[in-house]
């Protein structure tokens, strides 16, 4: 089965922002009306601003459809947090909602395990190994470095296509956000279940700093499994 990018354009702070503040008041509807008289001033393509409008949307909503009530509550979190906190909702919800990205960034935390600075091309390579070579993977692997360099996570250098990891990492001791990490972490690995320990270590979440324990798995979503080695985590059916 052929593997889809789905992302068309780097999601930015802003945009997700004030798409976050819009579900919390209108209608999936409403919400995307509104966003095409607010994006008309910056794209005038008008599919081109449907599909930034259904990425946006896809992050908080699953795309046209109503948020659900787990949707409804990190939305509501993300309302009243500052900056910060912001940034770590849309990563963790970013991830969730596109496949594509969380692969792109786990090669981009594996790369930048070995050095502080890496070649967009790089990750490029990697992502067409699984994806294959179409354009929309140029834009995707684009689409996501651009969004973390959006979220301030990297910066590019003056050397063109070469980017950096700022290393101001975002602490997450939440503990809602916590257990959203471990559900991103887990729904986007092939197994079935993760140790405690490859949860704390998953390089896809390079630019936080957490540390997972135990009594921190408090979500009904996840059931907990220990032998005498390790503390497994799986996503309950």
């Amino acid at each position: 089965m052929r593997k889809t990018v789905g992302l068309f354009r780097p999601l930015r702070f802003d945009h997700l922002d004030l798409t976050a503040k819009l579900l919390v008041k209108y209608s999936i509807s409403d919400t995307f009306e509104i966003l095409d008289d607010v994006l008309a001033k910056e794209f005038k393509g008008k599919e081109g601003r449907r599909k930034i409008i259904n990425n946006l949307t896809r992050v908080w909503s699953g795309g046209k459809k109503e948020p659900s009530t787990f949707q409804k509550e990190v939305l509501a979190k993300y309302n009243v947090s500052d900056k910060n906190d912001k940034i770590i909702y849309q990563y963790l919800m970013t991830s969730l909602a596109f496949p594509f990205f969380s692969e792109t960034t786990t090669f981009v935390g594996k790369y930048l395990k070995m050095s502080d600075t890496f070649k967009s091309s790089i990750i490029l390579s990697e992502m067409r190994n699984s994806y294959g070579s179409a354009e929309s993977v140029y834009k995707g692997v684009n689409a996501v470095l651009n969004g973390l360099k959006s979220w301030e996570i990297l910066s590019e250098e003056s050397s063109k296509n070469h980017y950096v990891f700022k290393e101001n990492l975002l602490e997450i001791s939440n503990e809602f956000q916590l257990n959203l990490l471990v559900l991103v972490v887990i729904q986007n690995y092939v197994g079935d279940s993760l140790t405690i320990e490859q949860i704390n270590n998953h390089v896809s979440m390079f630019p936080f700093r957490y540390l997972i324990r135990k009594e921190d798995i408090v979500s009904s979503q996840f059931e907990i499994i220990e032998d005498r080695l390790d503390t497994y985590i799986s996503i309950l059916s």
